[in-house]
């Protein structure tokens, strides 16, 4: 792992503590398996390259994300996503 892995990781687990380390949802609180969820549509501000949530990016607020688990995470946009099929 480089540096700047480590660093990111740091980081993020610096995030995951202030928003109560814990799943939204289900309450799960496995660091590896815990999101950001944007509940507001964004143009891809607070993302990189490949579309990973990133955190030094000036757009990324932490006060507007939810912290989910990724089934829950995963749950919620495939209900978005078959609400706006309906439509």
């Amino acid at each position: 792992m480089t540096r700047r892995d480590l660093r990111r990781r740091k980081m993020r687990e610096n995030y995951i503590k202030l928003k109560s380390g814990k799943c939204l949802r289900c309450g799960c609180n496995n660091v590896d398996v815990l999101e950001f969820h944007h509940p507001f549509k964004t143009e891809n501000k607070g993302r990189d390259r490949k579309g990973k949530e990133n955190p030094r990016n000036k757009s990324f607020n932490l006060n507007v994300v939810a912290l989910m688990c990724r089934n829950c995470h995963r749950k919620i946009h495939r209900n978005l996503r078959k609400k706006a099929k309906m439509k």
